[in-house]
């Protein structure tokens, strides 16, 4: 093999692989959407073949050498069926023919070489919706004939690819199919011709007629939803958009776009987050868009509604505890506030009478002073942005009760008139009296008692009957009936009356002196009081 023949041969491999390499980026790179896998494909095209070597030839009158140059370029016609058996395997039957380009005349077809071949062989195939680049490796029988006498049947194989333009369903245009041919042949005598080696380029171009193989519905359509989180929120809060896809192509990658026509919102992916700051009470819309391409039902749209409400003012309970009082007994005043939005609230307080103090969720009401009646407290809150609220509650202030001044009583009057001879005697009619003087002693155990005695005008000594009177009483009580002496005082009055006279005083109240005397019962002459008579039956 000379250096000429492998330097083609070298060329021809690589512009293989550039050709294979090229094919497969363009199919790849414009491929939009999977066509429907057809069963039959049938190929019919022009092609052209590159050996990459001299061919030696056997003259009819002799062994001699007789070169078929490259500069010949074989050149005919291509055809081919595969069976696919999916939509990504085939297998393919392939066969060619070239023949040189040399004059006219069979004596001129001498130096001309011709390249048959019968092969068999896998195919690849990436379908998609323009373009289906595919990859193949071929192997079979090639037939090299250097002239019109002679020809070599060998063993070969081709590897290569192409690619496909699809029109529709049926019809493919193939502009462009690349392989590396590769057999070796041998002429004549070993001494005389040397074996030729094929090693180059099969170039093709023609159409495909597919057939077979049941239609692919077109996918549906992408569609888009979306829905927000929470509906209502106060200025500030976040909203999250979340989108839904349906439909999504997996060899796919989907982008992701919002937008709003108030607030900002922000995400690459099916969920964003719409910063409400500064947006007034209202209703809003959020627009989302997915994209996985350029072409019909590969994009969408959605879009949900918001809306913003006002910041609520506060609200407050007050209460009072206790709710009724004694004047100058304090009162504690409650309040319980409380925000919709969780703002930071602030109390005061106020009260038409009294004094409040203290701060914060409770205070004190000071009644000292304050007249009876209600006094009317207001729990006042306020948040940072401004916004009040009240309420009122009642203390009723009562005045303390006076607890009612004891007084005296007169009891029953002692008369002294009946027993002329015994003028201070307490007889059996005045013992009924005194029976009931002494009952009332003994229901009011700590009263005491003041006995005044008191004389006629025209009675001499008077004073000293008066005291004696008296002292007849007294007497009659402590020794009758059992009443403590120390609780009994006796006086002499200015009464004009042979009598005695019993006043109750409880404990508070006060004798009034008014006309009256002590008697001194140590210097008075007390005589005891005669006993009553007993009536015959």
């Amino acid at each position: 093999m000379s250096s000429y023949a492998w330097s083609h041969q070298g060329r021809a491999a690589t512009m293989l692989c550039v050709t294979v390499a090229v094919l497969f980026s363009v199919g790849a790179l414009l491929s939009a959407q999977d066509l429907p896998s057809p069963k039959w494909e049938l190929y019919g095209g022009y092609s052209f073949v590159y050996p990459g070597a001299n061919v030696y030839g056997i003259l009819p009158f002799g062994i001699l050498p007789v070169t078929s140059r490259l500069e010949s370029n074989p050149r005919g016609i291509g055809a081919g069926v595969t069976y696919d058996f999916n939509r990504w395997l085939g297998v393919t039957v392939d066969a060619s023919g070239h023949w040189g380009s040399g004059e006219d005349g069979v004596t001129n077809r001498i130096d001309d070489a011709a390249f048959y071949n019968i092969s068999a062989g896998p195919k690849l195939t990436y379908r998609s919706r323009f373009f289906s680049p595919f990859v193949e490796v071929l192997a079979g029988g090639h037939r090299l004939t250097p002239d019109l006498f002679h020809r070599d049947d060998r063993f070969g194989f081709m590897a290569g690819g192409g690619l496909d333009v699809n029109l529709n369903r049926h019809f493919t245009l193939r502009p462009i199919r690349a392989d590396y041919v590769f057999s070796n042949h041998h002429f004549g005598p070993d001494s005389t011709v040397p074996a030729t080696n094929v090693r180059g380029v099969r170039l093709q171009s023609g159409v495909v007629f597919l057939f077979g193989g049941a239609a692919q519905a077109p996918p549906p359509p992408l569609s888009y939803s979306c829905s927000v989180s929470p509906l209502t929120v106060f200025p500030g809060e976040p909203v999250t958009v979340t989108g839904t896809a349906t439909n999504i192509n997996p060899k796919k990658m989907p982008s992701y776009t919002w937008s709003t026509d108030h607030g900002v919102a922000s995400g690459t992916s099916n969920t964003a987050n719409i910063d409400t700051k500064g947006l007034s009470a209202g209703a809003y819309n959020v627009r989302g868009h997915v994209s996985e391409g350029t072409a019909p039902g590969e994009m969408a749209d959605c879009s949900a509604a918001y809306s913003v409400k006002a910041f609520e003012p506060p609200t407050v309970t007050c209460s009072a505890n206790p709710a009724s009082v004694k004047s100058g007994t304090p009162s504690s005043i409650t309040a319980n506030g409380m925000s919709p939005q969780n703002r930071p609230l602030t109390y005061s307080y106020t009260s038409n009478a009294g004094s409040i103090t203290g701060t914060g969720t409770s205070t004190t009401l000071d009644t000292t002073g304050a007249a009876s009646g209600a006094i009317t407290v207001t729990c006042n809150v306020a948040d940072d942005l401004g916004q009040t609220a009240s309420q009122p509650t009642t203390v009723t202030v009562e005045m303390p009760q006076v607890a009612a001044k004891p007084v005296t009583s007169s009891l029953c009057s002692i008369s002294f008139g009946r027993d002329a001879g015994r003028p201070t005697r307490v007889d059996n009619e005045a013992k009924a009296c005194l029976d009931e003087i002494a009952l009332s002693m003994q229901r009011n155990a700590d009263a005491t008692m003041a006995i005044v005695g008191n004389a006629e005008s025209q009675e001499r000594n008077g004073k000293e009957l008066a005291s004696e009177r008296a002292m007849n009483v007294k007497s009659y009580l402590t020794t009758e009936k059992g009443i403590d002496s120390s609780r009994v005082a006796l006086y002499t009055g200015s009464q004009d009356a042979r009598a005695a006279s019993a006043t109750l005083i409880p404990v508070g109240a006060t004798l009034d002196p008014t006309g009256i005397s002590a008697v001194d019962e140590r210097a008075a002459n007390v005589h005891a009081p005669a006993p009553a008579r007993r009536r015959r039956k």
